[in-house]
């Protein structure tokens, strides 16, 4: 699947992920839930965020996000990965 590229005039990776990546910050901040070595997290993320630029646009998975992280006993447990079928809602609510 990460061998495809994406179809002409999509817009460049690094500006749809920066964008994701924004929103997702932004959901984790409001959520209440805080992860061990979250702000370590973050500033990695925020730090190495340039090293996104040029890179090739193509098919991803790309749904990793607070709606999707399994926590258990206040811990990161793992991603959920799986898909909720044609016209459903997600919830980010943590």
């Amino acid at each position: 699947m990460h061998r495809i590229a994406a179809p002409a005039g999509t817009p460049p990776w690094d500006q749809r992920t920066l964008a994701k990546h924004r929103r997702t910050v932004a959901e984790y901040r409001t959520c209440g839930v805080r992860l061990r070595d979250g702000g370590a997290i973050l500033e990695l993320s925020a730090r190495d965020a340039g090293l996104l630029a040029g890179r090739p646009s193509g098919l991803q998975h790309g749904d990793f996000h607070v709606g999707n992280l399994i926590v258990r006993h206040g811990e990161y447990a793992g991603p959920s990965i799986f898909s909720a079928g044609a016209g459903a809602t997600r919830s980010t609510t943590c």
